[in-house]
């Protein structure tokens, strides 16, 4: 009742990767306390379920031809800028609309 208790309190508005490194590292934690102390672990820990690993997302620039469609399709020219800044420069969103 604790472990789904302690779980709760944890999975509460966090990410799922952030929740994944919360939890490895409270059970490193754990085991190494364990460990310090001759305590025996191994069986108790095979029944610990650990979360999947969040998938990483990789930012892809779209295709030079998409590019040239949404530059052209743009009704103002400030929108125009904006995706040209952001496509050979890199510049994030809230920079660009800095300028």
């Amino acid at each position: 009742m604790i472990s789904t208790e302690f779980s709760n309190h944890l999975s509460v508005g966090l990410n799922p990767r952030v929740l994944s490194l919360r939890l490895s590292t409270t059970i490193y934690v754990l085991t190494s306390f364990l460990r310090f102390y001759n305590i025996t672990y191994q069986n108790a820990l095979k029944k610990v379920r650990k979360p999947k690993k969040a998938p990483v997302r990789v930012d892809r620039l779209p295709p030079i031809g998409d590019l040239q469609k949404m530059i052209l399709s743009s009704k103002s020219l400030r929108l125009s800028m904006l995706i040209q800044l952001r496509a050979q420069i890199g510049m994030r969103l809230n920079e660009a609309l800095n300028l």
